[in-house]
C-alpha cells in the first residue's frame, strides 16, 4: 500500500502492525518520554484527536497545545496561543507566552493530523517540509497521523510525512494509518506505524509488553483490505454525495462551515444554544469543545450515517429553521 499509494520503500525492519491506530498514537510517549529528562515535551495543535493528549499525559510529559486558527484554515503555525500542563507538578492548564524556538527545543514529540480531524483540513508538501525541517533541526519526533489520508472528495490525494522525509532515511518522522477510515474496518482495530528505524524498532521493544498484536485471522483480512482500493473509492463516492447534500443545504440557509474536500467531517460555526436545540429534536453533532481548545464555537458533524437518514436530518433541521427554533 505504502509503495502503490505514495512510491516509498519501507523494508521490514521501518513498521509495526498495530492493534488500530489509537492504541499505538496513545502507547507511543510512553516509550520515548523519559521524566528525568528536560525534553519531555509531546506538543499537537488543537482542536484535536483526543488520544494525543492522553497519551502524553499517561507518559507524564509536558503538554503543549497549540490552536489552529480558522483565518489560518486551520493549518499548523507556531504564532497561536498556546496552553501548557507539566503533568508531573500540575493539573491545570496555563496559557503561556513562549517563543517557537523555546518551545521545539523543550519537545521531543510533536503529533501532526492531516487531513485533519475534527477540521477537515489539510496541508501541502510545502508545509509538511517545513515541519520536517523542524524536526530535524530541533532532534524531535515528528509524528504523523494519517487515518484521513485517504478520504478525500477531489482530485487532490493527501501527502504522506513518508514521501518527504525519504531523502533523509526517515530520521525523526513517524507515520501512523489505520484501516478504520479507509476501509470501515472500525472495530477490526487493524493499523500500522512506519518511519525512522531507529524509532521503529525501540518502540518495537516496548510493543510486547503492552499485547496488543494484531491476530492472525485480522491480519489475513486486512492485508486483502490494504491491497484493494476498488471498495475505498466507493466510501468516498458515497462521503462526497452526502457532504455535496449539507454543502448545499448550508448555502442555502447561509450556515457557517470550514469548506473542506478532506475527511467525512463538516465543521460548522455554530452557538451552544443552537447545537443543543438540534441535538434534543434527533440530530447529533459533536460540540467543538469535546475536541479541545480552538473547538469553542464550533460543532463537528459526522458523514457516518446513511444517505437516506442524511436526507432524513436535513429534513428535520430545515423544518426547525422554518419553525424559527434554531437561534
Amino acid at each position: 500500500f505504502i509503495k502503490r499509494r505514495f512510491n516509498v520503500e519501507i523494508k521490514e525492519d521501518m513498521i509495526i502492525p498495530t492493534y488500530g491506530s489509537k492504541e499505538a498514537i496513545f502507547h507511543f510517549p510512553l516509550s520515548f518520554i523519559n521524566i528525568s529528562k528536560e525534553k519531555r515535551g509531546v506538543a499537537f495543535f488543537s482542536p484535536a484527536y483526543p488520544i494525543y493528549e492522553r497519551g502524553a499525559l499517561f507518559s507524564q510529559a509536558k503538554v503543549f497545545k497549540i490552536v489552529l486558527k480558522e483565518e489560518n484554515s486551520f493549518k499548523p503555525s507556531f504564532n497561536s496561543d498556546i496552553f501548557y500542563l507539566d503533568s508531573l507538578k500540575h493539573s491545570k492548564y496555563e496559557k503561556i507566552d513562549i517563543s517557537e524556538k523555546e518551545l521545539l527545543k523543550q519537545i521531543k514529540i510533536l503529533w501532526i493530523n492531516y487531513p485533519h480531524n475534527p477540521t477537515g483540513a489539510n496541508i501541502d508538501k510545502n508545509e509538511i517540509e517545513k515541519l520536517y525541517e523542524l524536526a530535524l533541526k530541533y532532534d524531535f519526533i515528528l509524528a504523523s497521523d494519517e487515518c484521513y489520508s485517504e478520504i478525500y472528495l477531489g482530485k487532490e490525494k493527501p501527502i504522506s510525512l513518508l514521501e518527504v522525509a525519504q531523502k533523509e532515511n526517515f530520521k525523526n518522522a513517524v507515520v501512523f494509518n489505520s484501516l478504520s477510515k479507509r476501509s470501515g474496518f472500525t472495530g477490526i482495530r487493524s493499523g500500522f506505524v512506519a518511519g525512522d528505524k531507529d524509532i521503529i524498532n525501540f518502540y518495537l521493544k516496548w510493543r510486547s509488553s503492552f499485547g496488543v498484536a494484531p491476530q492472525d485471522f485480522v491480519q489475513k483480512a486486512s492485508i486483502l483490505a490494504w491491497e484493494d482500493e476498488d471498495h475505498v473509492e466507493k466510501r468516498r463516492t458515497i462521503f462526497r454525495q452526502k457532504y455535496n447534500l449539507f454543502k448545499q443545504f448550508f448555502e442555502k440557509y447561509n450556515i457557517p462551515y470550514f469548506k473542506s474536500e478532506y475527511t467525512f467531517y463538516v465543521w460548522i460555526k455554530m452557538n451552544k444554544n443552537y447545537l443543543n436545540t438540534l441535538i434534543e429534536n434527533g440530530i447529533i453533532l459533536q460540540p467543538g469543545e469535546f475536541m479541545g481548545e480552538g473547538g469553542e464555537g464550533y460543532a463537528r458533524l459526522a458523514l457516518v450515517p446513511s444517505l437516506k437518514e442524511c436526507k432524513e436530518a436535513i429534513s428535520l433541521w430545515e423544518s426547525l429553521i422554518k419553525k424559527g427554533v434554531l437561534e
